[in-house]
């Protein structure tokens, strides 16, 4: 915060002082003495000398007066201690006192000239207010400024975009304030479901308090792009560096705003700040002592409740909050075909006593051998818990210690890189020291992940164990240099990760994992004429994995052009290291088991999620590929059921590849499928039901008839490499090959930005456009070793020959065609050419498999793995603008319209300056969306409110994600009445019209949820 101290100006009048002359009119009183036979004409003219002398003084020690007063809040009447005061002599002109409102809210300014005055006071998340004074000689002016909550004005005063106070309409960033009246009014599962109101603002729920939240796009699972931060403290989880609203250890009775800064922050805020800040603040103990309980339930079986208690005495305040809350996740429909491919995902064991104590699972045939397997379910149940508090120490009016901690802990379902994870508790605790006096602030802090005892990956079954720990250290200093008409500040800070995993997150790379970041910025804020504000800024950080100092600067120019209107234009540069996640990752993602039985045993094909700090290549995999002996980069994942041929985990040959095994590979996977009850609904509106047996039986015999000696030829287009891809028709997107991944490097952001800000009567009106430019842009987790297919054309013919060899293969498919829709034979075999040719058999591995890619394995299972990583992009440029309108038609009233658009929402490897043609990005986030709303608060104690969300379809590629999501459209609802003495009840209605809609792939479709909140507050 910026606290303002007394100034002097040379165009201004010099500050009153108190002056005694007494010594001196002795010593002149002592010349009548030594004096007398001058007579008394000489005493008498000495005595108007003296009069003469005398009088400036006693003028100027009675012509100085007062002004003492006290700042409340307008709604309560409590004391906002903090608050800035500044006089000044005119509207234009520079401050001419200043002072900082005490624990009870009160201020005085002493030794003032007479005259009138300008008296301004600000304080975070309120209007500034502005009022004339007048000071008279030897006079107290006593003073009450009631400050006003404005959710809207360009008035009021943030702190994060300059990392000191200033208006929004002077920022030099896109900001919008999420107040506490707003907060207090939507009832939700997470105070991040407000910030849903805010421009740009992208949110994607996952869960029933999951969710995934980004400005500007660029989504992705289990993110952390977007710095959160929480009374100054970074809130995402350390090491993997994702937000986890769920854990958050902020009740919404706590919050006091939210501050949403668009746009890179790197020059202040340190490397990885490209996309944006949200800064939760709590409520303070001295400005708001209360007692606070609330109560909610609803929906989904939802019941929660929250309580705070804050209150200071003397020079010390205190504040104790608490939250818990359980309800019933969303859950996903086994006969939806989009949720049906998150399900086939979860690891399947064929053995019950190798599934892990704690899991849930589902019963079944899954590889069609007859016997029982065991597959993952997913938990329904969710449980969050949070408790913090706080001590704070102000022993002068400028001064504040506050020593805060807390522990947050959640059970729910969460979609991460690898996979969709079950977390079991998984929390964290924090530790918090801030020291701010005057312009300086100082502050550590530490975060701890602690995972729970049974948190697992449903891909892969393997336990999460993560007690990693960050610690954080920052100095600040903000002044005034009134020579140079500028406002500076500069910093230091520190922040170091450690994560600790006990070799489950970060595996083999847990003796290298620790990440240093050290970095110094600078920023000056001057005022180049009445109107106009440049800002300039500087910041250099040095990192420990990438030995590199990277600089980040950042330009802005505010331009007020009338009273309530500015415009900005700005450039930023700013640059984002890799993460613990993207260099150290080492952990199975999924797990798919491929046949088992009990003769053979278990036989798995394991994709281990690898980080790129030191890169992979396939150079052994391109040096034998056109050979038709064994390619020791490919090794052949379906089980050998004869005596020859090539086994499990064996190199093989795309020149000389085998067919058969993939036929009865084909065959084990059609009939889990089919016991599972996952055929693809194409398959079996085109086939029929009736006919769904029959082809199974087809499709054995054909296996069952194929050539043991035919190979397939990479060269004549029999065999392809292909990625996974849910949404392509196969199953599959075809590759030519691997790609090298080089080590990581660094991401570099480069915006330029233009905007407007304008505060009429009752209106607000604020607009952007920007254009982007990321070089190094690290993509998601992704699969990097290709799998090897049967091309569907060479089945076709291979299984054509086949069928017209095999009476009872040509018996079978006469009588699909005699009881189904499907008259000519051609069509049969293009549907067993798909279903062979949709089946995976070999997986590409990068050099030095050996050592990247093992996994232990339970006695009785083999394995083979592939590896899935990240990798930087060449480039990435896009624009967008962006635009939100707020209206005032009455004091009980308010609209609002928000949108935005950008350009690209996927990106081909051509716009990506890519050669390979199999890589590409998605925004994985809309590029049009559009909200609006109308809230309603009367004096009667009633409250409503309805908004309307519109948001449009985009494809998503994230981890094991891929896929489309659908536009879809909600309506919210929320109510609400304040019975008086601190008693109110509200209600909300999200998606009062039950669109059950889908907001990233692989989370569950979300409907209609009614959440009903009473709330007490003991003031």
């Amino acid at each position: 915060m910026l606290l303002l101290s007394p100034m002097q100006n040379s165009n201004y009048p010099a500050q009153a002082r108190s002056v005694s002359g007494a010594a001196a009119h002795e010593d002149r009183f002592g010349l009548v003495s030594k004096g007398r036979a001058l007579g008394r004409s000489l005493i008498i003219l000495m005595l108007a000398l003296i009069a003469c002398a005398i009088s400036p003084f006693e003028v100027a020690a009675q012509d100085t007066g007062a002004i003492v007063g006290t700042v409340v809040d307008a709604n309560d009447g409590g004391p906002l201690p903090g608050a800035n005061i500044v006089l000044r002599t005119g509207p234009e002109a520079s401050a001419y006192a200043g002072a900082t409102a005490s624990v009870d809210g009160e201020f005085r300014l002493e030794d003032l000239e007479t005259g009138s005055y300008i008296l301004e006071v600000s304080f975070v998340g309120y209007q500034k207010q502005t009022r004339e004074v007048s000071v008279l000689p030897d006079d107290l002016n006593r003073v009450q400024i009631e400050m006003k909550l404005a959710s809207q004005s360009l008035e009021q005063v943030v702190v994060s975009a300059s990392r000191r106070q200033e208006k929004i309409l002077d920022a030099p960033a896109s900001i919008s304030v999420i107040a506490r009246e707003d907060v207090e009014q939507t009832v939700s599962t997470s105070p991040a479901s407000a910030v849903r109101r805010a421009m740009s603002v992208d949110v994607a729920r996952t869960g029933i308090n999951s969710r995934e939240l980004v400005l500007r796009g660029f989504n992705n699972a289990f993110s952390g792009d977007t710095y959160v931060l929480s009374d100054y403290r970074e809130a995402a989880v350390p090491a993997l560096d994702a937000n986890l609203f769920a854990i958050m250890p902020l009740p919404s009775v706590d919050v006091e705003r939210v501050e949403v800064v668009r746009g890179p922050g790197s020059a202040l805020y340190g490397p990885g700040v490209a996309n944006g800040v949200v800064h939760f603040f709590s409520r303070d103990p001295f400005g708001d002592p209360s007692v606070t309980v609330s109560a909610t339930g609803g929906s989904r079986a939802y019941a929660g409740g929250e309580m705070r208690a804050a209150g200071h005495l003397n020079d010390f305040g205190f504040k104790v909050t608490g939250r818990f809350a359980r309800a019933d996740e969303w859950m996903l429909d086994p006969d939806d075909p989009e949720d049906i491919r998150e399900i086939e995902d979860y690891r399947i064991y064929s053995e019950y006593y190798n599934v892990p104590d704690g899991r849930r699972v589902s019963v079944s045939d899954y590889n069609g051998d007859g016997s029982r397997d065991y597959r993952l379910r997913r938990e329904k149940d969710h449980r969050s818990m949070s408790t913090s508090g706080l001590i704070e120490w102000r022993p002068t009016s400028d001064t504040r210690v506050a020593v805060n901690g807390g522990y947050s802990g959640a059970k729910s379902v969460v979609q991460s890189g690898i996979g969709t994870i079950q977390s079991d508790m998984y929390g964290y605790r924090y530790g918090q020291l801030r020291i701010r006096q005057g312009g300086f602030f100082g502050q550590v802090y530490y975060n701890e992940i602690d995972s729970g005892d049974n948190s697992y990956v449903y891909g892969s079954g393997e336990s999460l164990f993560d007690e990693s720990l960050q610690w954080n250290g920052q100095l600040q200093y903000n002044t005034i240099l009134s020579g140079l008409n500028a406002d500076l500040t500069v910093g230091v800070d520190a922040d170091f990760v450690r994560p600790r995993t006990n070799g489950t997150v970060t595996g083999r790379f847990e003796h290298r994992d620790a990440i240093n970041q050290y970095g110094t910025y600078a920023q000056a804020t001057f005022a180049m004429g009445d109107n106009v504000d440049f800002t300039a800024a500087l910041r250099g950080d040095y990192n420990n994995v990438t030995e590199q100092l990277r600089g980040s600067p950042r330009g802005a120019l505010v331009y007020r052009f009338a009273p309530g209107n500015s415009v900005r234009v700005s450039y930023n540069r700013s640059y984002s290291a890799p993460q613990t996640k993207n260099y150290f990752l080492d952990i199975e993602a999924r797990n798919r088991t491929i046949l088992s039985n009990n003769q053979l045993g278990e036989f798995n094909v394991s994709l281990r999620g690898i980080g790129a700090v030191d890169g992979f290549t396939f150079d052994t995999f391109r040096s034998n590929r056109q050979n038709t002996a064994p390619n020791p980069a490919i090794r052949f994942f379906v089980p050998n059921t004869t005596s020859t041929g090539v086994g499990f985990d064996e190199p093989v040959s795309l020149r000389n590849y085998p067919v058969a095994p993939v036929y009865r590979a084909t065959v084990a996977f059609f009939e889990s499928q089919l016991e599972t009850g996952d055929l693809s609904q194409d398959l079996i509106e085109t086939l029929g039901q009736s006919n769904i047996e029959t082809f199974r039986r087809l499709l054995a015999q054909v296996a069952g008839s194929a050539d043991p000696s035919a190979t397939a030829n990479e060269a004549n287009g029999s065999v392809r490499l292909g990625l996974l891809d849910d949404k392509a028709a196969l199953g599959y997107e075809p590759v030519a090959g691997p790609a090298d991944i080089e080590p990581l490097g660094q991401t570099m952001t480069q915006t330029i930005e233009v905007g407007y800000k304008g505060q009429f009567e009752r209106v607000s009106l604020e607009m952007a456009g920007y254009f982007e430019q990321k070089q190094n842009f690290i993509g998601p987790l992704r699969q990097q070793s290709p799998f090897v297919y049967l091309s569907p054309e060479f089945a076709y013919q291979n299984i054509e020959q086949i069928i017209q060899s095999d009476p009872n293969a040509e018996a079978l498919l006469q009588d699909i065609l005699d009881n189904s829709s499907m008259t000519v034979r051609s069509q049969v075999y293009e549907l067993l050419a798909g279903t062979v040719g949709g089946t995976p058999s070999a997986v590409v591995q990068p050099d030095n498999a050996n050592n990247l890619l093992d996994t232990p394995t339970p006695d009785g299972v083999q394995q083979v793995g592939g590896l899935v990583s990240y990798r930087n992009f060449g480039e990435v440029e896009y624009w967008g603008v962006e635009g939100s309108i707020f209206y005032t038609p009455a004091d009980v009233a308010e609209l609002y319209t928000s949108f935005s658009f950008m350009s690209d929402e996927f990106f081909t490897n051509e716009e990506l300056d890519e050669a390979n043609e199999q890589l590409s990005v998605a925004l994985n986030a809309p590029s049009f969306k559009m909200k609006s709303g109308a809230n309603f608060s009367f004096n009667s104690g009633w409250a409503f409110g309805v908004a309307g969300e519109y948001v449009d379809g985009f494809p998503v590629q994230s981890g094991p994600y891929n896929g489309n999501v659908d536009s879809y459209f909600l309506v919210d609802l929320s109510a609400g009445y304040a019975f008086g003495n601190g008693l109110r009840f509200d209600v909300t209605a999200d998606n009062v019209l039950n669109n059950e809609h889908r907001e990233f792939v692989g989370a569950p479709q979300i409907g209609r949820l009614i959440l009903g909140r009473v709330t007490y507050e003991l003031k």
